[in-house]
């Protein structure tokens, strides 16, 4: 008959003879092929003491409850601490992770309908937050051409959250032909793609989005169905390639509260609620060259295409924008923008539109075909150079008690006044006059004020002041 004598530390006993207690190592001996029954365990744990400076400190385990031999009663103390004793299961169970969920090395999972690691973009991302990932090593999700829905009985939200995510990227074939479909929107406000507190989503490309059940119609949405195809919020961050397309998300993109999203040249957002891009909270979004198609929630009078709101910020140069309801390119409420050599048209409102103290920065900016060129309004500001602004329905300068400031304004063409300022706004339009011909009610119209005939000044109308040359 064998018997084998190990450390108790090694919990995988299969039975026991004797036990005893040497210095700090408990020993114990068993024999092949014999299973320990819950009773014989429970008077093994019952028999472990805590040793310390060869005074013993009594039984570690009073009574512990089994369930299945899995013990239930916490620990009182973990190895590694002076006196500390052999750990129990359930200290082992709660601080050791099992070895299949263990990345060693940088690895390559596969999404398919049948035979992948995953059929479903919800389950790598559970997945993920489980594993532990070690050194250098990095995770590819390689999704395979087709159309995957994501739905169930748990939210549909890919919730990243912890320092795995910098190491994972998540690439389809193309945008064409890989589509998440993100079902069951309607009354919760899920997103897509959600990273908070400080995860940061390395990379993601050549995948489209689609959000099924919130938008249901041209403009309408269902209640509670605000969420974002990509939201970035609480010092997290996420990049996504050119190759990525969203559709019918209330937002395409938030970088809300620290957030920050980071969109190569061509990421394109359709169809979107109150804005296909809104940074706001302090949150940022870097997408130069992206693409913004359609946003309006007419019911609430809401729909900008990019949009830099309360401390958010927004660069976005190079980008296009079309068919905002309210608003193309836009700052509002202490947002900052920075608009250079982008392109916008169709919109319901002002192309470039700064209101309620918003602040934009623009150079090369094309506004054409929109209800106004280029608005400043509520206390908005507005700076930049070689702007044109044609074919807008309305005036292509409306300045409404904000601030604009630079030269070589073209605006030319437009329904309205080339310039038009009032309610005590202050522009100065240099090497700008010249070019801008053709408006309907001429080269520009300034409120000229009047006096105030009542001890409030809340009746006064203030007077405007304009430089055009």
């Amino acid at each position: 008959m064998h018997y084998r004598t190990i450390a108790i530390g090694v919990l995988c006993l299969i039975a026991t003879t004797t036990i005893a207690a040497r210095a700090q190592n408990l020993i114990v001996t068993f024999q092949d092929g014999q299973k320990l029954p819950a009773k014989q365990l429970n008077s093994v744990q019952n028999g472990v003491v805590s040793v310390e400076n060869g005074t013993s400190r009594g039984q570690l385990l009073t009574n512990p409850t089994l369930s299945g031999a899995r013990i239930t009663t916490a620990p009182s103390d973990k190895p590694g601490a002076t006196g500390a004793a052999v750990p129990s299961t359930a200290w082992v169970d709660a601080y050791y992770t099992p070895l299949s969920y263990v990345v060693a090395s940088s690895v390559t999972k596969t999404m398919c309908a049948t035979s992948c690691d995953f059929t479903s973009i919800l389950d790598f991302g559970r997945w993920v937050g489980k594993v532990v990932i070690i050194g250098d090593a990095t995770i590819t999700l390689a999704i395979s051409t087709g159309t995957y829905p994501a739905s169930g009985s748990y939210p549909n939200v890919v919730d990243m959250s912890g320092p795995n995510w910098s190491r994972v990227r998540i690439l389809g074939n193309s945008a064409a032909n890989t589509v998440l479909n993100f079902n069951n929107l309607a009354n919760n406000n899920y997103s897509a793609f959600y990273a908070h507190d400080g995860a940061a989503l390395a990379f993601i490309n050549h995948i489209t989005i689609n959000g099924i059940g919130a938008r249901t119609g041209t403009h309408t949405w269902a209640d509670l169905s605000a969420g974002s195809a990509f939201l970035a919020q609480g010092n997290s961050s996420i990049h996504a390639g050119a190759d990525v397309i969203v559709n019918d998300y209330y937002y395409d993109v938030t970088a809300d509260v620290g957030g920050e999203f980071l969109g190569d040249a061509g990421f394109t957002g359709n169809r979107a609620g109150d804005a296909n891009f809104l940074a706001r909270h302090g949150g940022k979004i870097h997408c130069e060259g992206c693409i913004a198609n359609d946003a309006g929630d007419a019911p609430n009078g809401l729909g900008f295409n990019f949009l830099a709101e309360s401390d958010g910020a927004v660069w976005a140069d190079g980008s296009t924008a079309t068919a905002g309801l309210v608003g193309g390119f836009s700052a509002s409420a202490g947002g900052s923008a920075w608009y250079h050599s982008v392109t916008v048209s169709g919109s319901g409102g002002p192309g470039l539109f700064a209101f309620l103290g918003g602040i934009m920065f623009i150079d090369k900016a094309t506004s054409t075909a929109n209800a106004i060129g280029m608005e400043a309004a509520t206390g908005g500001r507005i700076s930049g150079g070689t702007v044109m602004l044609s074919g807008n329905a309305g005036d292509g300068v409306l300045l409404d008690h904000g601030w604009f400031e630079g030269s070589a304004v073209t605006s030319k063409n437009n329904g309205g006044y080339g310039f038009r300022v009032i309610d005590g706004s202050f522009g100065r339009f240099f090497s700008s006059a010249s070019a801008s011909t053709g408006n309907t009610s001429g080269l520009s119209y300034v409120d000229p004020g009047s006096a105030c005939t009542s001890t409030s000044a809340m009746n006064c109308d203030v007077g405007s002041s304009i430089v055009i040359n």
